[in-house]
């Protein structure tokens, strides 16, 4: 990804969209553009991103499938580092 770019969040969102049921390199590009700024990604559309995933009815095929699931399973890890460093914190 080219850091000179910012991207925001509604863009993020609208790409994911775009790419959720769609059978496209845009899904891989998507998912690492997402990973690039997690750092900046709020927990709360984190989890957004996770029941859109898991609510999706068509993914295009089944490789596509595999990578938002394995997505999901990023994602999740994601949700738990943060939970575990809360904890830490607090």
């Amino acid at each position: 990804m080219d850091s000179k770019f910012k991207v925001s969040r509604e863009i993020l969102f609208f790409s994911f969209r775009y790419a959720l049921n769609r059978s496209s390199m845009a899904n891989i590009i998507v998912m690492d553009n997402i990973k690039s700024n997690i750092d900046i990604i709020s927990t709360e559309d984190i989890k957004a991103y996770i029941k859109e995933i898991n609510e999706c009815e068509y993914f295009g095929m089944d490789m596509d499938k595999r990578s938002w699931f394995n997505f999901v399973k990023y994602l999740e890890n994601e949700l738990e580092i943060r939970d575990y460093e809360k904890l830490r914190i607090d």
